[in-house]
């Protein structure tokens, strides 16, 4: 049981320093992608949100998946690691607001779609984690990864003021919801979350 506890806050540990894949490789690639000609040459913001979108996905994920790889738990280990990396990336993300708004940031909307994300991240790969214990890993892999280029092709849409960043929240709060009690449901399902049991 020690064991499991320790394994789990590893999970958690190593999904928080996944987000440097975000940082040294993600955005690095997105930018290159950016910043050439081909990206211009499709013109079209659609296709181009939907790229960003799935290198994020596939880079976050499989970094989180790698995380919660080395603990004794699928389920659990794939919340952790996934709600590690969420964290990571909501302080990154929030702390220049709150330098510059304090507290009053906390009380924004911003605050609650960087804990909406939170959420997102540790369901996913938790979801995926899952799948490798069910020995379904491209059944489960395939459709998180198609949420998650989604979702982010979505908050590309949202930043550029084509769709309201309204909307953008209602369905990232409805998907989020989604996928969180999906991962409840089917983790209690699960008879075994240990491996080798």
């Amino acid at each position: 049981m020690k064991k499991t506890i320790l394994l789990s806050i590893l999970a958690f540990v190593l999904g928080a320093f996944s987000f440097l894949s975000v940082i040294y490789i993600q955005a690095p690639i997105q930018r290159l992608l950016t910043s050439s000609n081909f990206f211009y040459k499709i013109n079209s913001l659609f296709l181009m949100a939907l790229l960003y979108g799935l290198i994020s996905a596939i880079i976050q994920r499989s970094f989180t998946l790698i995380s919660a790889s080395f603990s004794n738990t699928y389920a659990l280990a794939g919340f952790l690691s996934g709600l590690g990396f969420g964290l990571v990336e909501s302080i990154y993300f929030i702390y220049p607001y709150i330098a510059n708004f304090g507290v009053k940031f906390l009380l924004s909307f911003d605050f609650f779609s960087r804990i909406l994300s939170t959420i997102f991240h540790a369901s996913c790969t938790g979801i995926v984690m899952i799948g490798i214990y069910e020995k379904k890993f491209a059944l489960y892999f395939i459709p998180i990864v198609l949420i998650h280029t989604t979702i982010a092709g979505l908050s590309v849409f949202s930043q550029t003021a084509k769709i309201m960043e309204i909307s953008f929240f209602i369905i990232s709060f409805i998907v989020t919801i989604v996928l969180f009690v999906y991962f409840m449901f089917i983790s209690n399902k699960m008879k075994i979350v240990l491996k080798g049991e």
